[in-house]
This record gives C-alpha cells, structure tokens and sequence, in this order.
C-alpha cells in the first residue's frame, strides 16, 4: 500500500477494517497473545504488528521478517518507518476510530 491513501475504522473488540477507494483492502484483528494479525480482502494472512518491549509497533511478514516500525508523534499522529528507518507514511487518529494513513 505505498503511497496509497487509505481509511481505517476501528471496531469493537479490536478490530479494523481497511478501505481505499471505497473498498474494502483488508482487516486486522487482535492476535492470540498482543498486537494485530493482518488478513488481505479474501481473508488470506498478509502480516503481523507486535509491540515491542517499549510499546512501539514493528510489524512482520509472513516469514517473521520485520518490515517496519511505528512511532506516535503527538496525540493524533502516528509515522510509518521502513525497516532501515525512512520514514514512508503516516496515520491521522480522528476520535480514536477512525484512522487516516497517507
């Protein structure tokens, strides 16, 4: 999803939906121990977010490669990291619920 705008809506019990161009791309859910498990739109597992021992998220493929990290810059705003450390995009937080990546 690189460059790509997209919305998610958190639901109850920790769930997200993912859409972009007003379709649904995918779903996270809570994993059995923390973090979230990431499903494509036909449900196949795409990925993982675990937080590590400070709270950060890194997020893994399907080998358990890490593919990534998240960071909070303020109260509204999340930034995305590439594995090295460049940043690649960024969530807005709109009332907890909904999320805006860019």
């Amino acid at each position: 999803m690189k460059n790509t705008k997209f919305f998610s809506l958190r639901l109850p019990f920790g769930m997200y939906v993912h859409y972009a161009g007003g379709r649904k791309i995918g779903e996270s859910r809570p994993a059995y121990a923390k973090g979230l498990v990431h499903y494509n739109r036909r449900g196949k597992l795409i990925g993982k977010m675990e937080c590590s021992f400070f709270g950060e998220p890194n997020h893994y493929d399907l080998q358990r490669h890490c593919i990534g990290y998240s960071r909070r810059k303020g109260l509204a705003k999340v930034v995305h990291f590439s594995c090295n450390g460049t940043a690649i995009g960024h969530t807005y937080t709109v009332l907890g619920i909904l999320f805006v990546t860019v």
